[in-house]
C-alpha cells in the first residue's frame, strides 16, 4: 500500500487533523491551506491509493467498502477512532459514506466531529423518491416528479406522457455498476433521458427487472450550461461559513453525466433563493443544491440536494472560498475568521481525459467545434488529480492507469 499507513494497535496523536474519506479534490483543499490530513480509503478501491502519496498526507488507513460492506466499514472506523486521543473532524465525499455516517452518527460522534442535519433529512435527500415528498413538504421549486408507484399506476391507466422525461435511480449507490448502465455502454449517466414512449417503457422495464427503485421527472429545457450548483457549509444555526455558485461547462456523457469542466459564477438571485431554502429546512453542515434554469420560462428548478463534500470544493478553495478548511476552523474553534464574501470566477476545474471524450460527443451533437473547445480551455485551471505544488498523486494515478491498460492489453493478446 502506498503512503503512510498507520500501524495497528498504536495510539494515534492526530490532534485535530482532518480525516478525509477518499476524494483527492477534497484533500487538495487542505493542501492549499498547508494543513496536513489523514486519508481514509476503501479496500479494493485501487484508484484512490494515490491519495496516500500526497506531501500533505500525514497518515491514513483502509476500511471495508461502505457501499457493499457498511457494517464492516463502521467496525473499521470505530476501531480506528478508539485509538485517537482527540475527536477528529471527519469528511465524507460520496453517498455511501454519507449514509453510513448519518445512520451511525451516535457511535461515530464519540471519536469524530461532523455536522449534518437530522437523520430523516439525510434519508429524504439521499433517496430521490423520498426527495419528491421532501420538496412538497417544504414547498421547494422542484420539477414535476412521479414515484415508481405513480408511474406504474399512470402507465396502467394509459396516461399520455409529455416527453422528454428524466428517469432517475432513487440512489446512486451501486448505480454505475448496474446492468442498466451497462446497457447504455457503461457510461456514467446520473440519470437517463427518454424521448418517446418506446424508450420510456424499455428503461422502466429495465429498472424494474433489476429491482432498482426510481422516479421520473419532467425534463427542464436547456443544456448543461443552464445547470447551477450552490455550495456552502452551515453551522448548527444554519448560518453559512462561506458559499459559492458553480456552473457546469461540460459533462460526459452530455446532459446527465459526470462533470468534466466547471466554472464559478456570481448570481445574487440564486444565492438568496438557496440561502432562504436552507434556512427554511434548517439545514446544517456541507451541502450542495443543484438547480437548472428552464430555457423557456427562465425559472430555477431544484434538482437535488447533496449533504456532503464534493469535487467542486477544490475549485471553490482555489477561487477564495475554502469550505472544508472553514469547517475545520469551525471544529477546532480557532480564532474567529471572516468567511470570504467574494470569490474569483476566472478559474476552471478540468478533468482532461474525460473532457476529451466530452468534446467528441459535443462535436457529434453539433454543439462544439475543435477551435471552440481549445478556446474554452484557455483559462487558469486546477485539475482533478494534478497540482504543481503536489504532483506525486497524479503521477501515481497515471502509473496505475497505464499498468491497468497494459494488463488489459496482455490479457486480450493471450
Amino acid at each position: 500500500m502506498l503512503g503512510k499507513i498507520m500501524e495497528t494497535g498504536m495510539m494515534i496523536d492526530a490532534k485535530v487533523t482532518p480525516h478525509v474519506m477518499g476524494g483527492l479534490t477534497i484533500l487538495r483543499c487542505f493542501g492549499l491551506a498547508k494543513i496536513p490530513y489523514f486519508a481514509i480509503c476503501a479496500t479494493g478501491d485501487q484508484r484512490d491509493n494515490y491519495i496516500f502519496a500526497s506531501r500533505y498526507c500525514q497518515g491514513g488507513f483502509v476500511t471495508a467498502d461502505p457501499a457493499n460492506h457498511p457494517e464492516k466499514t463502521l467496525t473499521d472506523l470505530l476501531a480506528y477512532g478508539k485509538k485517537l486521543q482527540k475527536r477528529a473532524p471527519l469528511y465524507y465525499s460520496n453517498d455511501q459514506q454519507l449514509k453510513l455516517v448519518s445512520e451511525h452518527r451516535e457511535p461515530l460522534s464519540k471519536y469524530f466531529q461532523f455536522t449534518m442535519p437530522k437523520a430523516a433529512t439525510i434519508t429524504d435527500t439521499l433517496d430521490k423518491s423520498k426527495f419528491v415528498q421532501y420538496c412538497q413538504r417544504y414547498g421547494l421549486p422542484a420539477p414535476d416528479s412521479y414515484s415508481e408507484a405513480e408511474v406504474v399506476k399512470k402507465n396502467h391507466a394509459g396516461f399520455a406522457w409529455q416527453f422528454p422525461l428524466v428517469v432517475k435511480p432513487a440512489t446512486h449507490i451501486n448505480w454505475f455498476a448496474s446492468s442498466v448502465i451497462k446497457s447504455f455502454g457503461g457510461l456514467e449517466y446520473k440519470a437517463l433521458i427518454v424521448n418517446n414512449q418506446r424508450e420510456f417503457s424499455q428503461v422502466v422495464a429495465a429498472m424494474q427487472r433489476e429491482k432498482i427503485p426510481f422516479l421520473v421527472q419532467r425534463f427542464i429545457a436547456g443544456g448543461d450550461d443552464l445547470i447551477y450548483s450552490f455550495h456552502t457549509f452551515l453551522d448548527q444555526n444554519s448560518a453559512p461559513l462561506g458559499y459559492f455558485i458553480g456552473k457546469k461547462v461540460r459533462t460526459y456523457p452530455a446532459v446527465s453525466g459526470e462533470s468534466t469542466y466547471l466554472r464559478l459564477v456570481k448570481n445574487d438571485d440564486l444565492r438568496e433563493m438557496a440561502l432562504t431554502l436552507l434556512k427554511k429546512t434548517q439545514f446544517t453542515g456541507p451541502v450542495k443544491l443543484d438547480f437548472k434554469q428552464d430555457a423557456v420560462d427562465k425559472k430555477y428548478y431544484l434538482l437535488e440536494i447533496n449533504a456532503r463534500y464534493n469535487l467542486w470544493h477544490y475549485l471553490g478553495a482555489s477561487a477564495g472560498v475554502n469550505l472544508p478548511v472553514n469547517a475545520y476552523r469551525y471544529y477546532i474553534k480557532s480564532a474567529p475568521f471572516a468567511a470570504a464574501p467574494e470569490y474569483r470566477t476566472d478559474i476552471r476545474w478540468l478533468h482532461f481525459r474525460q473532457d476529451v471524450s466530452a468534446f467528441f460527443e459535443y462535436r457529434r451533437r453539433g454543439e462544439l467545434s475543435l477551435g471552440g473547445w481549445i478556446g474554452s480551455l484557455l483559462h487558469k485551471k486546477v485539475y482533478d488529480k494534478f497540482a504543481w505544488r503536489d504532483p506525486l498523486p497524479a503521477l501515481v494515478a497515471a502509473g496505475s492507469f497505464i499498468k491497468s491498460r497494459f494488463s488489459r492489453l496482455i490479457s486480450l493478446l493471450k
